[in-house]
């Protein structure tokens, strides 16, 4: 029996029912026994119609205005459910750069891709963050680097570094690989955005960067 026949039967026996329960219901050459009767033949097709099981009903009756520790007199919104800890974290982003979660990057990824950046940014050894046979890759990075920004300074160390911040983004990963979105900034607010190939299978080295764009103004 489909959901349109349940509806259209139990509507047929409400509007008998209501007919039957109005005063003067019974009709003028009707008795009481045919009323009994009709009745009872409405209480039993009642009984016998098969409604369909409730989906998740105990969610209908959940209060969802309400939360434990939280006033009954604050208004609940999306920054009140991320300062009481409930639901999933809240992530900041950048419209042209993307959400800065990295909560799915292992540790030491992390300490590689701050080191990189480090030793980039400081004129020093970056070498021992990429893997052996991707050194080469490093020198192609500071030599486009060196031909797309007409502002290379021609020196940088710890008290004039290369890049004063960087920042991390939501990693993508790959089979093997973690691709991780890093924006690096200037003292004079230029940014450099790259990505890091990181290895998962050899301590997380550095076996590819893909600089996307370069020493971009930022307002």
């Amino acid at each position: 029996m489909t959901r349109f026949r349940l509806l259209r039967k139990f509507l047929l026996l409400c509007a008998t029912i209501f007919c039957f329960s109005c005063k003067d219901a019974l009709p003028v050459t009707g008795t009481a026994d045919d009323a009994a009767t009709m009745k009872s033949r409405i209480s039993k097709e009642a009984s016998e119609i098969v409604w369909t099981t409730e989906i998740e009903g105990e969610r209908l009756s959940v209060d969802i205005t309400k939360m434990n520790g939280i006033s009954d007199k604050l208004k609940l919104s999306p920054e009140v459910l991320a300062v009481s800890g409930a639901g999933d974290p809240l992530y900041p982003s950048f419209d042209d750069f993307g959400s800065l979660d990295i909560s799915k990057l292992d540790s030491q990824a992390v300490k590689t891709v701050n080191g990189f950046c480090a030793a980039v940014s400081k004129g020093t050894e970056a070498d021992s963050f990429l893997l052996q046979k991707a050194v080469y890759t490093l020198v192609l990075f500071l030599s486009d680097i060196k031909l797309q920004w007409p502002g290379y300074p021609s020196e940088f160390s710890d008290q004039n570094p290369l890049f004063v911040s960087w920042i991390p983004g939501e990693p993508f990963a790959g089979s093997a690989d973690f691709i991780v979105p890093v924006r690096l900034r200037t003292a004079d607010n230029c940014t450099l955005d790259l990505q890091l190939f990181l290895d998962r299978n050899q301590d997380w080295k550095i076996e590819r960067i893909h600089i996307l764009k370069v020493m971009e103004k930022q307002s």
